[in-house]
């Protein structure tokens, strides 16, 4: 490319034609930075810029000294100065590449300028690949013929399977179903499988496996009809429609309940949590078969997902949890399986769905299994690997069991246009699976695809579904450095302290005369700033409470004493959670009683003192009373669902809050150990939130007319006293008259009238104050307006 820096002969009438014709360039940059039309390249041709030619490097340095003005000039400019920003071009250098070049130079650069090695795998993500819903759906998918020499678009069929369609699946799957992947059992080695079986048994015999209450579109409430059980790094959950699942550890933990280094591969942290012998060797194995998992994953995604998305950062396949289930044979279930409906590929034992509350890109890995392919003993110790390897001939009478898939009908692009969309049109997949394959989905295949399992043989069936949940909320570890953060850091407590020295004061300024020593110098000592710090840390708390309740407690709760009983990992991190929400609780009522007792008074305020309260304060309280209302009500009808009557006594919900004995069963016999003791001094649970609220609207409305009223004291005083000297200084010769019996009635009746009035100003005030302040601005509907007015 030639540049201004390789023209011949610099001289003044050169430089001179120089910057005319780099203003005129900057003109037409300013306009249209992202692209030049054909239009413009063409008058751009036509105007009188100046030629330039190469030459040699001594002139190239020439003319870089002579045009060093010239640069220096235009990136001061700021608006100038932002075209150039990231790249390393000079400014004449610039002005003659065009508009695409001008944007990838400046992307890359900007891009290497901040230390790719420092971001993590998900910022990367985003950054270079968006997110899940900006993910693209693959194009629609047809089938095509030739008939004399034309194309023809043949009839789609509604799904395609391998065993019928031969060519046409395999080319739909590589062009629509890239990411989806399936090994065969002859294909796994023998130790996977029988690793595999060793942790399902394990886990059945120590009753890990209970069916779930879950609530699909937050109506009623259902019980699923396949039992399952959570298996994970330690302190993870996983929460699906409404309920919150908790995992058990499948390695080594600490004191804190954090993993433990690999080294140590033993089960002794877990028998002193309270697990069994096998349940722990259950847990651990499986554990070791996860990470056999991640690594052939990341095999897989190397040879088919990174080829083809270059430079670009590939999914993680970390797995961190897996949600096993094990579906009793056919014959055993009261529920009758739903056929699927779209296509007529038979009944479901999972209806279609997309994985939730995963990491953007991650892949997932789901190993399937039927008893009956393996030996029919529960006891897998007293046989060899050998006798558990599945054969393709053992696996032929169980291929009944498949694997659907179809591109998501949810999916909406608004930067793709409609005919480009697969949606409904591209025809689904529908996999065999003989017992023990192994199937994935592979990076962003997630994100753009559903799928559904077709049942099959009635045989007993486990299906282990290896995921990377997102971590950020949903873990112990967190749930537990935010209690500890928001407790020790609040400086609630500093207020509470605060405003019982200025409450001692103002007593004491009612019973003692005021001197001007008498004043206490600490009540001066809040300040504005103080004020808004005990403001955010309020606000920190109320919404520590909400997630405390709502997110924990009540989903640990929910799920009754038997489950509690199944999870020691989780019996002390619930008894810390139980201590921090009563430490909440107790703070909450000392709050409100410092709201209630409006701490502020116009003589310390004429005084020099400022208010302790502030009114935002009774707003955060009041809104987030408002939220927990609302939340219990859904929590209320939940639980009231007939779904829990047909459950056993130690599947029900639990009974929640802190009872008046000072106590809340977290699990286990009711021991010492295995119940969490609220701290001595707390004390109950509020049990009627909208009393404590409605307590703390009336504390609200007293405390701003209290400060109106004050505030506006002294003038009315004065008018008063100003009033009343005009009035002695008027002359009495008419007051005979003004005594008649006429003037008296009407001067009553005006009286009542400024009375009613006045009354009905002050319960409007009062009504107003009630509100905080994003209710008075927020505006009521006809029908809220109506039913205001019919009271």
């Amino acid at each position: 490319m030639i540049t201004a820096l390789e023209e011949k002969g610099p001289n003044n009438k050169r430089n001179a034609s120089l910057k005319e014709g780099c203003r005129y360039q900057q003109k037409l940059l300013m306009t249209n930075t992202c692209a030049l039309s054909n239009s413009n390249l063409e008058q751009r041709k036509k105007s009188p810029l100046p030629k330039f030619s190469q030459n040699n490097n001594n002139k190239k340095q020439k003319q870089r000294h002579n045009s060093k003005d010239l640069t220096n000039s235009r990136n001061n400019n700021p608006r100038k100065k932002s075209l150039s920003m990231g790249t390393k071009t000079t400014t004449l250098e610039r002005d003659h590449i065009n508009s695409k070049n001008i944007i990838f130079e400046t992307t890359s650069n900007a891009t290497n300028g901040i230390s790719s090695n420092n971001l993590s795998l998900a910022t990367k993500l985003k950054r270079m690949r968006g997110t899940a819903a900006s993910s693209i759906p693959p194009k629609e998918w047809s089938k095509c013929g030739r008939i004399n020499g034309a194309a023809k678009q043949n009839d789609n069929k509604a799904f395609l399977t391998p065993q019928h369609d031969g060519h046409d699946y395999v080319d739909c799957r590589d062009k629509c179903y890239k990411g989806f992947h399936v090994e065969s059992p002859c294909s796994l080695p023998p130790s996977l499988h029988s690793h595999f079986e060793q942790s399902f048994h394990g886990l059945h015999l120590n009753n890990f496996f209970q069916y779930d209450a879950v609530q699909p579109g937050r109506k009623k409430l259902s019980e699923t009809f396949v039992t399952r059980t959570l298996v994970g790094n330690p302190g993870t959950t996983y929460k699906y429609l409404g309920l919150r699942l908790f995992s058990h550890p499948w390695c080594e933990v600490d004191e804190r309940g954090n993993r433990r280094s690999e080294e140590n591969c033993g089960t002794s942290s877990l028998l002193k949590l309270g697990y069994t012998q096998s349940a722990s060797k259950a847990l651990i194995t499986m554990g070791a078969v996860n990470r056999q998992l991640t690594t052939r994953s990341n095999t897989i995604l190397s040879q088919t997902i990174a080829p083809d998305l270059k430079n670009l950062p590939v999914g993680s396949a970390e797995y961190n949890l897996t949600l096993i289930n094990r579906m009793e044979p056919m014959g055993t279930i009261q529920k009758s399986l739903k056929p699927e409906s779209l296509y007529g590929m038979g009944k479901t034992s999972v209806s279609w769905h997309t994985d939730s509350g995963l990491q953007d890109f991650s892949s997932i890995a789901v190993y399937h299994t039927l008893e009956e392919a393996y030996s029919s003993s529960n006891s897998t110790e007293n046989h060899s690997s050998n006798e558990k390897i599945i054969t393709p001939s053992s696996a032929v009478e169980d291929i009944s069991w498949k694997v659907a898939l179809r591109v998501s009908s949810n999916t909406t692009k608004t930067s793709i246009s409609s005919s480009s969309l697969a949606i409904n049109r591209t025809p689904a997949l529908c996999v065999p699976l003989p017992s023990g394959s192994l199937y994935y989905l592979l990076d962003e295949f997630n994100h753009t695809h559903e799928h559904a399992v077709i049942s099959g043989s009635h045989k007993l069936r486990y299906s282990s579904t290896h995921r990377v949940a997102r971590e950020g909320r949903g873990t112990w570890q967190y749930i537990r450095d935010k209690c500890q953060d928001v407790i020790e850091a609040s400086t609630i407590a500093e207020f509470i302290s605060f405003s019982s020295i200025v409450s001692d004061d103002i007593n004491t300024s009612t019973t003692m005369p005021k001197t001007s020593n008498q004043r206490s110098t600490k009540t001066n000592s809040i300040s504005s700033s103080q004020k808004k710090i005990f403001l955010k840390d309020l606000r920190k708390e109320q919404q520590l409470l909400q997630e405390l309740e709502f997110e924990w407690l009540r989903q640990w709760q929910v799920q009754g004493l038997l489950h509690a009983d199944l999870h020691p990992y989780w019996h002390q991190p619930m008894q810390n959670l139980y201590h921090s929400f009563a430490a909440l609780d107790l703070r909450l009522n000392q709050v409100v009683t410092c709201l209630q007792n409006n701490t502020w008074n116009s003589d310390i305020t004429a005084a020099g003192a400022t208010k302790v309260v502030a009114v935002d304060m009774y707003d955060v309280i009041i809104e987030s009373l408002e939220e927990r209302i609302k939340s219990r009500k859904i929590w209320q009808s939940r639980l009231s669902d007939s779904v829990f009557k047909s459950m056993i006594p130690a599947r029900r919900p639990m009974a929640f809050g802190i009872i008046s004995s000072g106590s809340v069963v977290c699990g286990g016999n009711s021991n010492g150990n295995k119940n969490i003791s609220a701290h001595s001094s707390s004390p109950t649970m509020h049990q009627h939130l909208e009393v404590l609220r409605d307590d703390v609207r009336n504390s609200r409305a007293s405390f701003i007319i209290s400060s109106q009223e004050d505030s506006t004291s002294n003038e009315e005083l004065h008018g008063d006293v100003t009033f009343q000297n005009h009035k002695k200084q008027q002359p009495q010769q008419f007051s005979s008259a003004r005594s008649s019996s006429d003037k008296k009635a009407k001067q009553s009746k005006r009286e009542s009238k400024k009375n009613n009035k006045h009354s009905t100003e002050v319960r409007s005030k009062q009504n107003q104050a009630r509100l905080t302040k994003k209710e008075q601005i927020k505006v009521p509907s006809n029908w809220e307006r109506m039913k205001i007015s019919m009271k």
